[in-house]
Parts: C-alpha cells; structure tokens; sequence
C-alpha cells in the first residue's frame, strides 16, 4: 500500500532550489547545507527527500549521525522536528490527497496532507495495521485505509472518520464538479450474524437507502443501481445526486444508448427504460422519476436534450424530462433526430425546413427552406429558392 516519498533529491555538489522554495538553498559538500534568505539554518543533514502537497513542496530531512527525520516547509519552519525522534516518515498517496504517516520506536502517527495532525490518529505501532481496501486503480477520493488495531478491523475515509461498516463494495468511484462523493454497496452483521444491506454516501455520511434484509440487486454498476425491495418492485438510484425513485417499478432496462455514452466513468445518460405497470415507459435518470408522454407509435431518445415522438405521421417533441415542446397539434410533418449535444433539431412543416432549439425551446430558423443539413457546430447549410448558403445559429 504504501511507497516512499518521489522526488528524492540527489547528492550532487551543486545548488538545489525548488521552483516553489526561492527563499531556501541545498547545497552539498560532506553533508547538505540548507540555508534560508542566505543565512544557514542547518549543515548537519545527511538526506533528503521531498514530496508535494495541495501545491506545496515538502522536504524531509535526515539528521546527521542519526535516523531521525523532520518536515521542513518552503519558509524554513520545521513541522516535524527532529525532537520528536520519528525514525521513519511514508507519504501515502490517494486522489486528491495523501497520509503522511510518522513511525517511531514505540507508534505510529498520521498527518493529513497539511501536514498537521488527525485527531485521536495515534496507533501503538505493535498493535496496528494500514492497508488499502481497493486497489490503485479503485481508490476513491473518500474511501481510503483499512485500520487493524487490537483485534478491531474498520474503514476510515480521507478525513480519517470512521464507515459503519466493514464490507461493501464501490458502486461509484469517480466525481465530477460538486462531488457528490463515494456510493457504497453495503453489507452490515448483527451480533446474531444476520446481514442487511443497504447503499451509503461516504460523503454525506449517511444511507441512501436504508438497511434492510432483502438483497439489494446492482446493474448500472458505477452510475446507478435498481434496487429490488421485498415485494418484488424495483427502486432507481442516481449514485451522482442521490435522487431515488418510489419501488414501483416492474423492471427496469440497461439500453444501449445509455451504455455507449457512459465514458470516462462519468454517468452522461439521461433516459432509461422501465416497465410499469405492465407497460415499457421512460424514466427520467437524473430525477428517477417516469416521463410522462402522450401516445406514440415511434420513440427516438438520446443522451441529448429531447425525445422525438411520432404516431401516425404526426411528430411532437418532448424534453428529457418530460416537458412538451413540440406538441401534435401543431402540424410538423417530420423532425429529425438530433445528432450533436447543440440541441439544434431540423423540423419541416408545409414542405418547408427550419429549426429548433431545444435547449432555448424556441424556433431559430423558420420553415422557409427547401432544404436543411446536418449541423456543425451551429453552423448549417441551407437551400431557399435554389441558392445555397450557410447559417450560423
């Protein structure tokens, strides 16, 4: 789990200044000479080593004659002083952040990436273990060690507060703007060895459903998951804002438009497929709730900003969620399914095409043109009375 400190700094016998230290100079001779504003403040350390943090560079420092070492900042300030006699200091990195973790002879204590202290974060170095629960290429930004100390195994996040639980299992590891945080699949024993499950936001520090004795069912690993309750109905839950549906459900669908356009880990997908009642409807992701539409024969949907609808040759156009934007009443003899994220939908009435902009929900181009492309980047070109030319929107 853990690695040394990167960035050793190497015994040359030449000048060594840090692009964020201008005020602090390394030089070498029989040992490292550092001196602050051109006034030696030490000449008697034998290695050093240097991490970052939060964008601030970090020196460790090797006594002379010694095994003891020091944290040193950009200003000269020792953070950890060579008193406290640590013989061992290991930098643990996780996204978004990092343990510094501080062995002496007798126990272990853990920094946080400011370098001060947790509370309550001393460990009798005997009787206690840290390892990683995931691997690297699963650590989440909340969930970060496994503490075995004294017989007690548990889960700390990046602030070093506790998980109530033991086993779970990552249904969501990466975040975007407004982190909503980890989502965790968990699985809680009583003292009778009775299981409940249940799914927890690390970062709110609370269930987003509650425990209970039926077996949670997980597909949309990573972005979502249906949750199957005792009766036999499936619940929605969006692991990126917590919104979670009534367990009305029938069933509910992965679809493959939702599949291809979950990339990077980033759940992009807006509409999925869910049986109620007895009938296939449209549910709402991003509020996990059912689209409410009129009849249709036809259903185009997408990852974009509308849902096309059509019954017999009569077009309406419809938001994600719900809301109506282009209604049968009015006429339209065909609207294109969208093919970029501009929200810019070719629609023909009278023989003649336009535009619509779905995201504004306004006509940008009237139904005057013969003919209408494919848009690029809000530009698109048009033929009215045999001439073409070229629209930018």
């Amino acid at each position: 789990m853990r690695y040394w400190v990167v960035g050793i700094l190497s015994f040359l016998g030449w000048g060594l200044q840090a692009q964020d230290c201008p005020r602090i100079t390394v030089k070498f001779s029989n040992y490292y000479k550092i001196k602050l504003d051109g006034k030696t403040i030490f000449d008697d350390i034998s290695y050093i080593e240097s991490f970052e943090s939060k964008g601030n560079l970090y020196r460790i420092l090797t006594q002379k004659g010694t095994k003891y070492k020091a944290i040193m900042n950009c200003d000269g300030e020792l953070l950890v002083p060579f008193e406290d006699r640590i013989d061992e200091i290991v930098v643990d990195e996780i996204p978004d952040g990092l343990f510094i973790f501080l062995h002496n002879e007798d126990e272990i204590r853990i920094l946080d990436e400011n370098v001060k202290p947790f509370e309550n974060a001393v460990f009798s170095k005997n009787d206690c273990k840290f390892r990683n629960p995931l691997n690297n290429s699963q650590r989440s930004k909340t969930l970060a060690l496994e503490v075995d100390c004294n017989g007690e195994s548990y889960y700390v996040d990046r602030y070093f507060k506790r998980v109530p639980f033991h086993t779970f299992k990552v249904l969501r590891n990466h975040t975007e703007n407004g982190s909503f945080g980890e989502v965790l699949y968990v699985e809680v024993k009583d003292q009778s060895n009775e299981i409940s499950y249940g799914i927890y936001s690390s970062n709110q520090e609370a269930y987003l459903v509650p425990l209970q004795k039926e077996k949670i069912d997980i597909f949309f690993e990573g972005f979502g998951c249906v949750i199957k309750n005792k009766n036999g109905k499936y619940a929605y839950l969006n692991c990126t804002n917590g919104a979670i549906s009534l367990p009305v459900f029938d069933y509910i669908y992965p679809n493959a438009e939702s599949t291809q356009l979950h990339y990077n880990y980033i759940p992009y997908f807006k509409v999925a497929q869910v049986k109620w009642n007895g009938k296939i409807i449209l549910m709402d992701v991003e509020n996990a709730s059912p689209i409410y539409l009129p009849e249709y024969d036809m259903i185009h949907y997408t990852n974009l900003v509308v849902l096309v609808l059509n019954k017999k040759n009569q077009w309406a156009l419809y938001s994600t969620s719900g809301e109506s934007l282009i209604t049968y009443e009015e006429g339209f003899e065909e609207i294109r399914w969208p093919t970029d994220n501009e929200g810019l939908i070719a629609v023909k009435k009278n023989g003649k095409w336009g535009c619509f902009d779905a995201k504004l929900k306004k006509m940008v181009l009237e139904t005057i043109y013969d003919s209408i492309g494919i848009f690029i980047n809000r530009k698109i070109r048009v033929v009215l009375n045999g001439q073409k030319q070229e629209i930018r929107l």
